[in-house]
């Protein structure tokens, strides 16, 4: 799934490479990707205009054209943007200077939908409205981070994946955060301490910065990869933690899977002890 640094770093790509561009065709490849409120093809509603930004709100990535109509996809799990065609693609902007926009999905998942002039994201947009904060926590301090999240009653890893605390973590950078904060994912939130509180804002902060910088390094010009040879827990069960040795684990938490480390990342229940030294999981 795409998170905020994967999308922070596709939307300064985008705005970089097409920015003030006009489009020239708009092409609807698979059309249940689309989300059109008014009758007509795409091509119709957006050849012609100028792409006048690009923007980022949660896993919402936006487009902004000149007449003030909307382009805003959210990918979920399966969604990538490329600015070169793929075979694969469900919606295709080609632009001048012999650029293309590619926004595919294998599964067909995610979403693209067309906001005419005029009209609210909030009103348009599914799931749009009610987002918290970004991820990124740009102006939001410990304290009011703290302050928000212990008006919740739920553990700490659905309070980072719940959109309405703060907008763009999912489960890979979730586990990351809250292997950096020293924190088990199921610590309810009403027990975490205020040293506790400052250091999972700063993990939030750190790792999500730290990560951006790395899916830049790493990303290919022409997008449509997601980059994750960077991270430290997730996705690496059954390796051993880079900070203490112990092997990584891998548990069910309802429909999802959360990676951790069972030794720094403790559970004062004892609901998954760490095992016996020899013995594994």
């Amino acid at each position: 799934m795409p998170e905020w640094p994967d999308l922070s770093v596709v939307r300064r790509r985008l705005e970089s490479a097409l920015g003030g561009r006009r489009i020239l065709r708009a092409a609807e490849l698979r059309p249940l990707v689309l989300r059109l409120p008014v009758a007509g093809p795409l091509h119709r509603l957006v050849a012609g205009r100028v792409l006048a930004g690009v923007d980022l709100r949660g896993k919402f990535l936006g487009l902004t054209l000149d007449d003030g109509a909307q382009l805003v996809a959210n990918p979920m799990l399966t969604g990538v943007f490329s600015l070169a065609p793929r075979r694969d693609a469900s919606i295709r902007l080609e632009l001048e200077g012999d650029l293309t926009l590619d926004y595919a999905d294998a599964k067909r998942m995610g979403k693209v939908y067309y906001v005419p002039p005029g009209v609210s994201r909030d009103a348009a947009v599914p799931g749009y409205a009610g987002q918290g904060p970004n991820a990124d926590l740009a102006g939001m301090d410990a304290a009011e981070f703290a302050r928000r999240g212990r008006s919740r009653r739920c553990e700490v890893r659905n309070l980072l994946l719940d959109h309405a605390f703060v907008a763009g973590i999912g489960n890979a950078y979730a586990d990351e955060i809250l292997w950096a904060a020293h924190l088990h994912p199921k610590r309810p939130v009403r027990d975490l301490g205020p040293a506790e509180w400052e250091g999972l804002h700063a993990a939030v902060r750190d790792v999500l910065a730290e990560a951006e910088h790395l899916v830049e390094a790493e990303l290919p010009p022409e997008l449509g990869t997601k980059v994750r040879s960077h991270m430290r827990i997730r996705g690496r069960a059954g390796q051993p933690c880079p900070r203490c040795g112990a092997r990584i684990v891998r548990r069910h938490l309802g429909y999802l899977e959360t990676d951790f480390c069972p030794r720094c990342q403790p559970d004062p229940s004892d609901l998954f002890p760490v095992p016996e030294p020899g013995r594994g999981w």
